[in-house]
């Protein structure tokens, strides 16, 4: 099996709640000037992202698939569908496709800024090669983050698995990085920085890239996902 990618920009710009606290005055943030009373919406970064990860695994040449390029809201179901369509495809034409699910955090409701910080990467649960790959991912964003501040010893938040809709309904090794947080003064500013999306969208590839010395015996069932 040749190694194969579906990217994904997690949320659509007008998802309910995926946005930051509204900016109290005019402000200038990763080099994007904001007004008073916008919001930074979690898309910006997510989009932008899987479009610089979609061009450096093509430079790579990893066979790479974008989930959703429109910028409207893309329905769950939708996504689910299209997924599964893609994985399909891929596995047929001889490709391990692992799907990469681009978000940025958030804490609270959203009313206000919190101190929440911090990288963590989450996997479908009991799959072993989610995990190895979510490892690769959490390991590459964390070098990348230490470059910045604000930086302490708890910005490391791990790698874990979670009941999200992603991971009950997408078929193969399945990824969910969380960047930064949206809702932090400090790590909104980079979540807006070309500099940093640049450097996490290179992260992710080099996970990739690491990720295939892949251990799998066998053909896929483009149905299960599974090696039989």
């Amino acid at each position: 099996m040749r190694l194969g990618a579906i990217v994904s920009d997690g949320h659509g710009e007008e998802t309910l709640g995926k946005m930051s606290p509204v900016f109290e005055h005019d402000v200038v943030i990763g080099g994007v000037q904001f007004r008073k009373g916008e919001r930074f919406k979690e898309n910006w970064f997510n989009q932008s992202v899987a479009d610089m990860l979609l061009f450096e695994l093509v430079k790579r040449n990893i066979y790479v698939k974008q989930l959703c390029p429109e910028e409207y809201d893309v329905p769950l179901n939708k996504r689910k569908q299209r997924q599964n369509k893609m994985y399909d495809e891929m596995v047929a034409d001889g490709y391990l496709p692992v799907t990469i699910s681009i978000h940025a955090n958030g804490h609270g409701d959203g009313s206000r800024w919190t101190t929440a910080q911090g990288v963590e990467t989450y996997y479908k649960g009991r799959d072993e090669e989610s995990e190895r790959l979510a490892n690769l991912v959490q390991n590459n964003l964390m070098n990348v983050r230490k470059e910045y501040l604000p930086y302490n010893q708890y910005t490391d938040r791990g790698v874990k698995t979670a009941n999200f809709y992603v991971f009950r309904n997408y078929k193969g090794v399945v990824v969910l990085p969380e960047a930064e947080f949206m809702t932090h003064k400090g790590t909104v500013i980079l979540l807006a920085s070309k500099e940093y999306q640049e450097k996490v969208a290179k992260a992710i590839a080099d996970a990739i890239e690491e990720y295939q010395g892949f251990k799998i015996i066998g053909d896929l069932d483009s149905k299960t996902g599974k090696t039989v």
